[in-house]
């Protein structure tokens, strides 16, 4: 009887162990995915706080410097000569940030924003007659602000007006490459007529424009706080501005507002921002973009719409882009994939037409905070009474943050 009762609970666990091995083994890949995503979390934080310097700059001022170098190859096709050119990219400057920041209060804190930019050889400048331009160092932000957590945020100083980057909304993750201002790739290059093959002066940077709102100037600006992700901005300020109705003006009083969304709905992340500017000039310019990403596949959809009106005409600039990135093709980080197409009307004289189709790839490398990237861009311009070849542009280079 024992005999027969220790057979039985023999055959019972023989029949049970390899369910519970199963289970068993179930639970540890459950642990080990629970285990590389939280190690993957931990590596993008890394990443983000690279190049990150905090030190104490006096009782209660902490100083944080920021900085990143851009450099590539630009090789061009005018329609009769090609060219070589080693180059600053402009998409994204090389620059060095400071910010200082401090806490008056627990609602309440203040800081400092200098910002300079130093190009050499820049993609907007180099051309078929200049090949080794001067190097450039300029201020871009020099401002101080005050920050409420219930109130807003009071900036004063040169920076961005409400308006900046509003026609530049992009999630494809290729934008240090390829973006609505198409002619940062190759904006100094002059086409050149199709009927003889001699270079004109109309310039690449002169034909598209993807009329971003009013840029950095001084001024005064406030932003909202953030309610369901939408923010709202007002800014006015003095500038040398020029919507193409005449000479730029010192002396301009320039003002603009506008709202920004960003978050996430469902699957998809969310990046949006609508603006109207005007000057005392009375010409005024919309401006808008959106973009889309469905984070479970990669896919991003991006769309820009900007018009002006001044004197005598009314340009517009047309933007769509499709991307595609994910994690799973390099160890390094996100790759991203991206073609885009641009048009702008009525630029540069009544009926004239510029057009820009782009195609390009980054490699992000997550432990240094930097990318690897390549991109190739066609431009194409027409205006009554005059033919111009198509430029063709290609740009290969890193941004190396710290």
């Amino acid at each position: 009887m024992k005999s027969s009762l220790f057979t039985s609970a023999a055959a019972l666990v023989a029949l049970a162990a390899p369910a519970a091995a199963q289970s068993v083994q179930a639970e540890l890949a459950a642990l080990r995915a629970k285990v590389d995503a939280q190690q993957t979390a931990i590596e993008e934080l890394k990443g983000a706080d690279k190049g990150r310097f905090v030190l104490s700059a006096g009782k209660g001022i902490e100083l944080k410097f920021t900085g990143q170098i851009n450099q590539g190859v630009l090789f061009t096709d005018d329609g009769e000569n090609s060219d070589v050119f080693f180059v600053e990219n402009d998409n994204s400057s090389t620059r060095l940030n400071i910010t200082g920041t401090g806490q008056i209060s627990d609602d309440l804190s203040a800081g400092t924003v200098f910002e300079v930019e130093i190009e050499s050889n820049s993609t907007a400048e180099v051309n078929q007659n200049n090949t080794n331009t001067s190097a450039t160092f300029k201020e871009r932000k020099l401002e101080f602000f005050l920050a409420s957590k219930t109130l807003g945020k009071l900036s004063v100083g040169q920076g961005d007006m409400a308006s900046n980057a509003t026609s530049e909304s992009d999630l494809s993750g290729t934008t240090v490459v390829g973006y609505s201002a198409v002619e940062d790739l190759a904006g100094g290059i002059f086409f050149t007529n199709d009927a003889n093959g001699a270079l004109t002066t109309v310039k690449v940077g002169q034909a598209f424009d993807n009329f971003d709102g009013l840029s950095r100037q001084d001024r005064v600006r406030y932003d909202s706080p953030t309610f369901s992700g939408v923010t709202l901005s007002a800014s006015i300020g003095d500038g040398n501005l020029d919507f193409g109705s005449g000479a730029p003006d010192s002396d301009d009083e320039i003002w603009d507002v506008a709202a920004r969304y960003a978050g996430e709905i469902g699957s998809v992340k969310i990046d949006s921002a609508v603006a109207y500017a005007t000057s005392d000039e009375s010409d005024h310019q919309f401006s808008g973009s959106a973009s889309l990403l469905h984070l479970p596949t990669g896919l991003s959809l991006t769309a820009a719409y900007a018009e002006r009106d001044i004197s005598g005409r009314d340009p517009v600039f047309y933007y769509v882009k499709l991307g595609w990135q994910t994690k799973d093709l390099s160890s390094w980080g996100k790759t991203a994939f991206a073609v885009d197409f641009a048009q702008n009307d009525d630029i540069l004289a009544l009926n004239d037409e510029a057009q820009s189709y782009g195609i390009f790839a980054v490699q992000t490398i997550d432990r240094i905070n930097s990318e690897l990237y390549a991109g190739v861009r066609s431009y194409e311009y027409s205006a009554p009474g005059a033919a111009f070849n198509d430029v063709t542009a290609l740009l290969a280079g890193a941004r190396i943050r710290f």
